[in-house]
């Protein structure tokens, strides 16, 4: 399943959208993930973060990276959690804006309010 590419002048940067790539991707992660396959669920929403990030698709990124979070709190893999957060922060040109929205979910909703 191919996402369509939508032109977007931002800046010299095209804008891609891969809403619903990442809607059949999370669920069928969240079905890996309840069959005991977490990582190869995470790896799978990996490669899909990347081509939202060079896509310039803040609002899929930002969605990405917090089903990955999401994941590994509903499996209770907390390691795997701190593993992941750790990858997503060092990733090469990785939006701010995802990075935020990442720790924010990880700090208020997975970890404080448990």
């Amino acid at each position: 399943m191919k996402p369509e590419k939508v032109s977007a002048i931002v800046g010299i940067e095209k804008k891609e959208d891969f809403t619903a790539a990442t809607a059949a991707l999370l669920a069928e992660s969240k079905v890996l993930a309840n069959a005991g396959q977490l990582n190869k669920a995470i790896e799978q929403l990996f490669a899909l973060e990347k081509k939202c990030r060079l896509g310039n698709d803040i609002k899929s990124l930002k969605t990405v990276v917090t089903g990955m979070c999401q994941l590994c709190k509903d499996q209770n893999d907390w390691e795997k959690l701190c593993a992941t957060v750790a990858t997503i922060a060092k990733r090469h040109q990785q939006h701010r804006n995802a990075i935020t929205a990442m720790l924010e979910l990880v700090r208020k909703r997975l970890i404080i309010h448990e």
